[in-house]
């Protein structure tokens, strides 16, 4: 399991292809900050929302009507996971920011290697709660459209609130991934030993705006 992390690892580090000219640190600093802050900046809304779906939840709760029942049972489930999800990643995001910016600026080899190490398990991590979306996804459908067959509509509110849910989580996992992606470019462009000059000067493209 080393050898295959170890292996990743230095795959993560190579020269990017993706037309990236070579990026020194002051370049690599930018990014770095970019890309936290942007992590960190949408985590109080989401916590925000996710009170507020909670709070739509329990008023389409109390309606006599079966159907939204089922849609605030789907809601509120998936709220309270993404609401609690986001408050831990806000406790430990600030830490892991500093952490690097602090690694990156003492030890810049070791920060390439163990930001690639990070990013290489986040990216595992999108994986993982994208396909756990899918299947959310997927699963409202199929009770969607059972309720439909069967005029059950309680489990046709649940299968509602499922698929709508399922799908805005993809589509949100989907932009952090892309993110990731970006600042990940720049990881593997990173040449500690080049002298920080200008971008301008040299005419290195800046790290994609959308990190």
């Amino acid at each position: 399991m080393r050898e295959v992390r170890c292996l990743l690892t230095l795959l993560l580090s190579a020269p990017c292809a993706a037309g990236f000219a070579a990026v020194d640190r002051a370049d690599m600093t930018v990014a770095l900050h970019r890309y936290y802050d942007a992590e960190a900046l949408p985590l109080p809304y989401l916590i925000f929302s996710s009170l507020l779906a909670l709070l739509v939840a329990a008023l389409l709760a109390k309606r006599s009507n079966r159907f939204w029942k089922g849609f605030a049972a789907a809601l509120a489930t998936i709220s309270a996971v993404v609401g609690v999800s986001s408050f831990a990643y806000l406790l430990q995001v600030d830490d892991t920011h500093a952490t690097a910016a602090a690694m990156l600026a003492h030890d810049p080899v070791r920060y390439q290697q163990i930001e690639a190490e990070h990013l290489a398990d986040m990216l595992q991590g999108f994986s993982t709660v994208m396909a756990t979306d899918i299947a959310c996804a997927a699963i409202g459908a199929a009770m969607l459209a059972y309720g439909a067959i069967t005029a059950k509509r309680f489990l046709k509110g649940v299968g509602a609130g499922l698929l709508l849910c399922g799908l805005g989580m993809v589509a949100l996992e989907n932009h952090h991934r892309y993110r990731a992606l970006d600042y990940l470019d720049v990881v593997r462009a990173f040449r500690p030993q080049l002298p920080s000059l200008p971008s301008i000067d040299r005419g290195v493209r800046r790290p994609s705006q959308t990190i």
